[in-house]
């Protein structure tokens, strides 16, 4: 073998040479090095954040405000009489009143008078901008179609400045909003954190909170990034830092649409994984050999940093810098998606909708790092299988478990505006007062990555703040202020009603912790359907006396009368009847020896409240076929050719009882409910008026009136099979004037015998109905509209035209535009100016879940509309529509609801339920 000498002074030059090109490489690698530094880097504020005096979003020529003497919650505490200064955007200081504020001399003063100022509310769950409303085929852009899994796709890119919400949601407080993706995709995209308000004439992008480094903003290619941030905003990241970026994910059913089961699902998440860990290892390796000089003499081609745009948010999942929001309902989606998540070693932020989380906490507490926080809704539950385990107490029980509950929108599956309702609805349901406040501010500004500048009221935040009319979590509380950015957004902030609830006073929670132990304890038991997790009578009793009653409310002659009684109030329940309401010295003789005495407390006896609308009692999961009645295509739709032979449909042949929305709405007060059939076009079918505790139809009085009215739907064509409106108007006419002999219901609705309900949310389409009422004075037209009615609310009083309305409209159409919003919005709603002419109104739901709430909504409603009187509340949802539909209920059978506490805002429970069939007990007191 040959052997040579090594030239000490050569090995050294190449040494130097080596350690001298690591150093300093070529300056073609000098992107790839920049590339290098920003996967390294982490993820947070900026470095020197905490040291601006300046917002970067602040707006030129804004003045500063100082908010005096306001009762606040600043994200943590709650502290009384304290001064809020806000200047440049940011908050200045938060200082006892009685302290000097070293304030502008032209700054704004605000007097709080004591009432409540909180964080800006966060929605984590919003599809606003991409779903826009009006709701129009062209205007959504919030899933993409293509295939189930798109993790490159951006929410950022659909947002769209006409949706009108971006600035009606401020009326309920929400400055700050998570806009996401759709749940069709497994993954679905990037998500973004938005500010709402004005633009100031700047772009949609604008509003995006500290845009990740992974995102070009506008200017940042001819400037950089670092560049386009003053010194005073703090936003400068000389450490290749990045805010946090944002992904959507799903599991579960809606993927089916792309013919997927759930094995399919797993392997689009692992298969998808893997190839982002490979990306992440061929990244980490690329920086290595750049770092070591490896790469200085490679060619152009090999010395780009690796990357691909699809995955590139996966790799970042996998570094920690990407928050991952996943829409998961049940137990076994649950523990998949966690499986995942140890299988990839990354992080979860928090599972939204979430419904049964409560019956497996320990699988959110095996996610990697923290337990992800559960993005949930307050009561709305049971429109779809992955929903029917839902729990009111939800929100207390994962507080229990430890997991961090956090009430989110879905917007516009509900409304944006009343998140900080859904809050206040958890804490009646048992969720402690700071955590029902913090789960819509400083709770979803941690999740996000953002709780250096949002969901607090601190020295250096965003001045992102709402001043209320009382409480937050009162019902009713409306902003009468809100500021973004220290922008004071509302303008004038128009009034609420509700005076007696103006306080500074959270409402109390009902007492529910026996029936919120008996959830927590029977998991097994409520997946396994022996059990129901929300509140069900302990047992039923023929004879009952409640005592100690302070007010009943009594059906009289078509109205509602109110009994103040004396600190003896009685009520002898006995037999399916009431036998006497009076002092237990008048009826005590009336009172059967085998009855069972029952204490409210001072409580409220209501009469039974009335459901009108939906699929209540039609359809036990509206999603699933063999869990429903079904909808019926009329031929009219397909054929453009009217039977007049066909049958129409019937809703009591459609009935289905004992359904979990259904059991929902009766325990809460709500014993019968109007509907009819579902159906798909113009003609709908007679609807009926049933009980909602009945068994089945053969039960006594469980079908109180078998044929209500016929109902017609009144619309835009949505298709080229459908006919014109003009068309549908001339064939109701048609059938009015000339009854088809074979029609019976027809027959009967031309001659006046049945109410003709129809359906429809144009005013222009109820201008013509006014018309046709006209035309036919006999009919007993009635109108179920959700559209702008007050132009013609003279019309409808003097045509003697009864309507039923929603008590409030969150997801509208082109046709509902110009609605009163109502306050802090506009001074008037639809529901007040109506009845200020004298029409006869009642209240609707849109879906089944809603009934739980009847009383609530409508009660807010009455609230918005300046209305105080406890009978008139009472009557939108029991006389009128009794009235206006002819239900006419058996004689003198029991049909109330005893409540521990008023009815008529937060914190009281239901404690029995008097019907012809029995008395429910929900308390053993």
């Amino acid at each position: 073998m040959a052997s040579f000498t090594v030239n000490p002074i050569h090995s050294l030059s190449a040494h130097l040479r080596q350690t001298f090109s690591a150093r300093f490489p070529p300056p073609h690698l000098e992107a790839a090095r920049q590339q290098c530094l920003f996967s390294r880097a982490p993820a947070g504020p900026p470095p020197n954040f905490f040291e601006r005096t300046q917002n970067d979003r602040f707006a030129l020529g804004t003045r500063a405000t100082v908010i005096r003497n306001a009762t606040v919650f600043d994200g943590d505490t709650i502290f009384v009489e304290k001064d809020v200064f806000v200047n440049q955007g940011l908050i200045v200081s938060l200082e006892s009143t009685m302290a000097q504020v070293d304030a502008p001399s032209d700054a704004i003063e605000v007097e709080a008078w004591g009432r409540w100022l909180t964080p800006g509310v966060i929605d984590m769950h919003t599809h606003l901008g991409v779903q826009g409303m009006p709701d129009l085929p062209t205007h959504s852009d919030i899933n993409s179609k293509l295939s189930p899994v798109r993790p490159m796709v951006r929410s950022v890119d659909g947002l769209n400045e006409h949706d009108t919400s971006l600035r009606t949601t401020l009326a309920g407080g929400v400055t700050s909003a998570l806009v996401l993706p759709g749940s069709l995709n497994n993954i679905g995209g990037h998500a973004f954190p938005i500010k709402l308000g004005d633009l100031h004439g700047r772009p949609p992008s604008s509003r995006l909170i500290d845009p990740p480094r992974a995102l070009t903003i506008l200017g940042e290619a001819d400037h950089g990034r670092d560049e386009l941030y003053s010194a005073a905003s703090g936003m400068k990241r000389p450490d290749g830092s990045t805010s946090f970026r944002q992904i959507k994910m799903a599991c579960g059913e809606n993927a089916l649409q792309y013919g997927l089961i759930r094995p399919d699902e797993a392997w689009n998440f692992r298969s998808t994984f893997e190839r982002a860990v490979k990306l992440r290892e061929k990244q980490d390796d690329f920086c290595r050999r750049l770092d070591d000089g490896l790469l200085n003499n490679a060619r152009p081609e090999e010395s780009h940093f690796p990357n691909d745009l699809e995955l590139d948010i996966l790799v970042d999942v996998l570094r920690g810098r990407t928050r991952v929001h996943t829409h998961c309902y049940t137990m076994n989606d649950l523990d998949a998606l966690v499986r995942h998540a140890n299988e990839f070693a990354f992080s979860i932020a928090a599972f939204h909708h979430a419904h049964e989380t409560y019956l497996v906490p320990s699988t959110l507490h095996a996610t990697p790092g923290s337990p992800p926080a559960a993005a949930i809704f307050s009561t709305n539950a049971y429109y779809k299988y992955e929903s029917y385990f839902g729990t009111p107490f939800l929100a207390e029980l994962l507080q229990s478990h430890n997991i961090t509950p956090i009430f989110k929108s879905d917007h516009p599956v509900t409304d944006s505006r009343r998140l900080v309702n859904q809050a206040a609805q958890a804490h009646h349901f048992g969720l402690d007062e700071l955590e029902a406040l913090k789960s819509v501010t400083s709770h979803p500004a941690r999740v996000l990555g953002l709780d250096h500048r949002i969901g607090r009221i601190a020295r250096g935040y965003d001045a992102d703040l709402v001043l209320w009319d009382r409480h937050p979590l009162q019902l009713g509380a409306t902003p009468v202020a809100v500021y973004v950015d220290g922008v004071s957004q509302l303008g004038k902030a128009y009034a609420s009603g509700g005076e007696a609830l103006k306080t500074r006073d959270a409402p109390p929670s009902a007492h529910y912790s026996q029936e919120f132990q008996r959830v927590r304890n029977e998991s097994d038991a409520i997946a396994s359907e022996r059990s129901r997790a929300f509140p069900e009578p302990l047992f039923e009793a023929s004879a009952v006396v409640l005592r100690n009653v302070s007010r009943v409310f009594q059906r009289a002659n078509d109205s509602i009368r109110v009994l103040n009684l004396a600190s003896d109030g009685t009520l002898v329940y006995a037999n399916g009847r009431v036998t006497c309401v009076d002092g237990y010295h008048v009826c005590h003789d009336q009172v059967p020896p085998h009855a069972l005495s029952v204490h409210l407390h001072g409580g409220t006896v209501l009469p039974g409240l009335t459901s009108y609308g939906s699929t209540l009692g039609l359809s036990d999961v509206p999603s699933e076929s063999s869990a429903s009645n079904g909808q019926d295509s009329p031929l009219l739709t397909r054929h453009f050719n009217f039977d007049t032979k066909r049958l129409v449909p019937r809703a009591e042949d459609g009935l289905i009882f004992g359904g979990h929305a259904l059991r929902r709405a009766h325990a809460s007060g709500v014993t019968t409910a109007v509907n009819a059939p579902a159906t798909i076009g113009m003609f709908g079918g007679v609807s009926t008026h049933f009980d909602t505790g009945a068994r089945t139809v053969l039960d006594a009085h469980g079908v109180r009136t078998s044929e209500v009215a016929l109902h017609v739907r009144l619309a835009y064509p949505i298709d080229d099979h459908e006919p014109s409106l003009a068309t549908q108007l001339a064939l109701l006419r048609s059938l009015l004037r000339n009854p088809p002999s074979e029609s019976v219901e027809w027959l009967r609705v031309s001659r006046g015998e049945w109410p003709l309900v129809v359906k429809t949310d144009a005013q222009d389409t109820v201008a013509k109905l006014i018309l046709l009422k006209r035309a036919f004075p006999h009919v007993h037209l009635i109108i179920d509209s959700a559209g702008a009615l007050h132009q013609v609310a003279k019309d409808l009083a003097e045509a003697h035209i009864p309507v039923i309305v929603p008590a409030k409209v969150w997801e509208y159409g082109w046709e509902q535009r110009g609605r009163k919003e109502g306050p802090p919005l506009t001074a008037d709603t639809e529901l007040g100016v109506l009845l200020r002419h004298g029409v006869e109104v009642g209240i609707r739901i849109q879906e089944a879940w809603e009934a739980a709430n009847l009383l609530w909504e409508t009660a807010w409603a009455a609230q918005e509309a300046q209305i105080s009187d406890a009978t008139t509340i009472l009557a939108l949802v029991t006389t009128n529509l009794e009235r206006m539909l002819h239900l006419h209920a058996p004689s003198n059978v029991a049909d109330f609801v005893a409540f521990d506490r008023d009815p008529f805002t937060y914190g009281a429970k239901v404690i029995a339920i008097g019907t012809p069939r029995s008395c429910e007990l929900f308390s053993a007191s």
